[in-house]
């Protein structure tokens, strides 16, 4: 691979790899297909972290258990897509989903759903009164509840508003 610098997509999976490295030369590497291997140690994936232009990842199925995969996927900054399921890191990583999308900033697909931008400032303000609170989940999850009845008012006041102006425009 050291020759294929300007590869795009490169898919690696069921191939029995526990160890990445000697990716970094890819510049333009946006997608890295490695599910169904045998990674279990974050120090076989720490390489990841030297592959900035990563824009979607696949490590479903391994055998990760360390929750640090989130610090890991977090140092990607245009990471886009991350499937993870099927790995017990899933369930080791308390708040999953949360967690996942409330760290990488630019996600927008988490396994088998989208993240739309009403979960985005959810989970955003979720994390903020979490670390706010020095871990208080209590108080994390009062701030999500307070975040999404404010996203509900935005959104009857735009119905309303739009209730409005068709109602002007068929006066008119």
């Amino acid at each position: 691979l050291e020759s294929q610098s300007v590869l795009d997509t490169l898919n690696l999976s069921k191939n029995f790899i526990c160890h990445l490295e000697n990716l970094a030369h890819m510049k333009e590497l946006t997608t890295l297909n490695l599910g169904h291997n045998k990674f279990n140690e974050l120090s076989g994936l720490e390489h990841l972290a030297e592959i900035p232009s990563i824009q979607t990842i696949d490590l479903q199925h391994n055998k990760i258990e360390d929750p640090g995969i989130v610090d890991i996927l977090e140092k990607l900054p245009d990471l886009r897509v991350v499937y993870l399921m099927g790995n017990p890191c899933v369930k080791a990583i308390r708040n999953y989903r949360r967690t996942i999308v409330s760290r990488c900033r630019n996600l927008r697909y988490l396994d088998d759903r989208p993240v739309f931008e009403e979960e985005r400032r959810r989970t955003d303000a979720w994390a903020a009164a979490l670390k706010e609170s020095n871990g208080d989940i209590d108080a994390a999850n009062a701030a999500e509840r307070d975040m999404l009845a404010t996203i509900r008012k935005e959104k009857l006041d735009a119905d309303e508003a739009n209730y409005k102006a068709f109602e002007k425009m068929m006066k008119e």
